[in-house]
C-alpha cells in the first residue's frame, strides 16, 4: 500500500502567513509546527549549519513520531555529517531527499527518497521512496489535487511517498493533510 505525507519545505512563515501567533517566540516554531504537521522537509543549509545541540533542541521540541527529511544539495552527507545527524535526531530522521540519479541508492537505500517530476511514471528501479513535487495549480484546487494523488498512487503501487509544497502556506498544508487522511493514504 501506498503511505502518501504532503511536506513543507521549512517551517517559517511566508510573508502573509498568519499561522502562527503574533506572539509566539520564534524558537518556538517547530515545536508549535510539529504540534500541527507529522514532518517536515529541512533545507539543506539549515540542517548542514546546524550544530549537534541544535539538532538536538530540535529533537527534543517534536512528538517521537514526528519526522525530519532532509535535503540533499548534491549527493549523500559524507560519514561524520550523518553520524552526526543519524545520532542526535535518531528515530525521528525521516530520510534524504536526493536526485533521482544519485548513486546514493544502493548506499543509503534505507533512508534516500528520488526526488520526481510531476510527469515521471514513477520511481526509477530500486527506490522504494519518492517525493513528487506538488504543481503549484493544485495547491487551491483539491478536486484536480485529489485525481494527481490517485495518479501517484497508482503509478506507486507499494511505498513511502513524500509530496513537496515548497513554502507553502500552513493553512494549504493543512488541507493536503486532510485530504490525505480522508483518502486512507496518509502513514
Amino acid at each position: 500500500m501506498v503511505r502518501i505525507t504532503p511536506i513543507r519545505l521549512g517551517w517559517d512563515p511566508e510573508p502573509g502567513d498568519d499561522f502562527y501567533p503574533d506572539d509566539l517566540p520564534e524558537d518556538w516554531r517547530l515545536a508549535y509546527f510539529s504540534n500541527e504537521f507529522p514532518a517536515v522537509l529541512v533545507p539543506f543549509p539549515r540542517w548542514r549549519d546546524a550544530d549537534r545541540a541544535r539538532l538536538a533542541q530540535w529533537a527534543m521540541d517534536v512528538p517521537p513520531d514526528f519526522r525530519f527529511y532532509l535535503e540533499a544539495e548534491s549527493g549523500r552527507p559524507d560519514a561524520r555529517d550523518w553520524a552526526r545527524l543519524s545520532e542526535t535526531l535518531g528515530a525521528r530522521l525521516g530520510g534524504l531527499v536526493a536526485g533521482s540519479g544519485e548513486a546514493a541508492a544502493s548506499l543509503w537505500s534505507d533512508f534516500c527518497y528520488a526526488r520526481l517530476a510531476s510527469d515521471q511514471a514513477g520511481p526509477p528501479p530500486g527506490w522504494e521512496r519518492s517525493v513528487w513535487e506538488a504543481p503549484g495549480r493544485l495547491y487551491v484546487d483539491l478536486r484536480a489535487a485529489r485525481v494527481w494523488l490517485d495518479e501517484i498512487a497508482a503509478r506507486v503501487g507499494d511505498g513511502d511517498v513524500l509530496i513537496l509544497m515548497g513554502s507553502v502556506e500552513h493553512e494549504t498544508l493543512r488541507r493536503w493533510w486532510m485530504m490525505t487522511r480522508m483518502m486512507g493514504v496518509a502513514p
